[in-house]
């Protein structure tokens, strides 16, 4: 009989703690008292979610331990984490790039996401953008917290004084920076030539539209194609228009270039906005706006997205925890607290929102038109080899230290060595 009761009593309290987590009939907050840890980039968007903490507590009764650092910072710690195994961070900064690298040390989250008590609805992101920044051999790994895209940032001021209409295509687009650059008192545009990512990603707009992809069918390299070729020549073009001191421009140095008002064009990501808001540190906040990045005969344009993910090597109750974390700060509500001080929201109804429909929100529109458009440049493991091959490359092509195509020539053999190595 006492046997019989202890079984009764534990399924009870099994059933108990099961209806707690799914339909929050016993208990409204069944996770209570848990603490995950968050590591994170600190950053104006990030910043203000942290501050509204203390509402995910008060819903959830899940505590949130945040580890704010520098991006350099937060990606050594995530890799020696994930690597190690130490289960420092619970949940963190992700960004696609990274899905290759990291899929055995990610949680799949799709489980939640199909949960009908616990889940969300995958139609207020764009299908395309979503499946690029968040999945990985079909799964789910993430949520986006801040669009981050790569956006062409141009001065409205100088298209209207000088008669300009937005380009659509390349060919237009550098027409517009010639004749700005000849008849205004700034530059015609900036670029990203440092070596690293900053290049890599600058050369990416320019490699989709006309028409490159890095590996054919196969997955051979696939750079110093004529397409490819031309792209290049293309930038180094776009070059002789900027201020000097292209190839040793960085993220920061490029945008500021355009930020104090010396070019009139720039390729920027979106996580800059409050920098182009903020009168202390842009000198155009009125005049600038984003555009739809021109096309050739193809069409892309990078996204970064920072991503929410949970670490694969931690007990259940946390990753549930975790979850609930992923859902309430790429919600709704919080992205729209977000997008009031500059975030680039992911999600439609945000961006749809009648409440941004105003002059100061101006640049959603670009963001929306951008979301077709997006990819990842690559999720496989070797990522992080290959941007470095090639970006050394395409900076020694600004630089003028190599034509366009013995730079990717070399980059070419280079990324064969690298793949071989990898065993494709």
């Amino acid at each position: 009989m006492k046997k019989t009761l202890r079984i009764s009593l534990l399924t009870v309290a099994l059933m108990v703690f099961l209806v707690g987590w799914g339909v929050q009939a016993a208990d409204d907050k069944p996770l209570k008292g848990v603490t995950i840890t968050f590591a994170v980039q600190s950053m104006p968007t990030m910043t203000k979610a942290i501050a509204m903490l203390p509402q995910f507590t008060e819903e959830t009764g899940i505590n949130v331990k945040v580890d704010l650092m520098p991006y350099d910072s937060l990606v050594q710690k995530i890799t020696i984490d994930l690597t190690t195994g130490t289960k420092q961070y619970d949940v963190f900064w992700m960004e696609p790039t990274w899905l290759g690298r990291f899929k055995n040390d990610f949680e799949p989250i799709d489980r939640f996401i199909n949960d009908p008590k616990i889940g969300i609805d995958l139609k207020d992101f764009d299908p395309v953008f979503f499946e690029q920044t968040q999945e990985y051999d079909g799964k789910i790994y993430g949520l986006p917290f801040d669009a981050c895209l790569l956006l062409l940032a141009y001065r409205e001021d100088v298209y209207e004084e000088l008669g300009l209409k937005v380009p659509e295509t390349w060919e237009e687009y550098l027409e517009n920076v010639k004749i700005i650059d000849a008849k205004s008192n700034v530059r015609g545009v900036s670029l990203m030539g440092k070596r690293g990512q900053p290049v890599f990603y600058e050369f990416l707009p320019y490699f989709w539209g006309f028409g490159g992809e890095f590996f054919d069918d196969n997955m051979k390299p696939a750079l110093n194609t004529p397409e490819g070729v031309k792209a290049l020549e293309y930038m180094v073009e776009l070059s002789k228009y900027a201020p000097a001191g292209v190839p040793t421009f960085g993220w920061e140095e490029s945008a500021t270039e355009f930020l104090q008002g010396r070019a009139a064009h720039a390729f920027i990501f979106s996580d800059w906005v409050p920098a182009l808001k903020d009168p202390a540190s842009c000198t155009v906040t009125k005049t600038w706006n984003f555009m739809k990045t021109p096309k050739g005969p193809s069409e892309g344009s990078p996204v970064g997205t920072i991503n929410i993910g949970i670490n694969k090597d931690i007990s259940e109750e946390k990753k549930q925890a975790a979850y609930l974390l992923l859902k309430w700060i790429t919600g709704y509500e919080v992205q729209k607290e977000l997008a009031v001080i500059g975030g680039a929201p992911s999600r439609l109804s945000v961006l749809n929102d009648p409440a941004f429909a105003t002059e100061e929100f101006r640049y959603f529109k670009a963001i929306k038109e951008t979301f077709p458009i997006e990819k990842v440049p690559m999720k496989i493991p070797e990522f992080f080899k290959l941007n470095e091959a090639l970006s050394v490359q395409l900076s020694s092509a600004l630089s003028g230290e190599k034509t366009p195509k013995k730079a990717l020539d070399d980059a070419q053999k280079s990324w064969e060595e690298i793949m071989k190595e990898a065993g494709y």
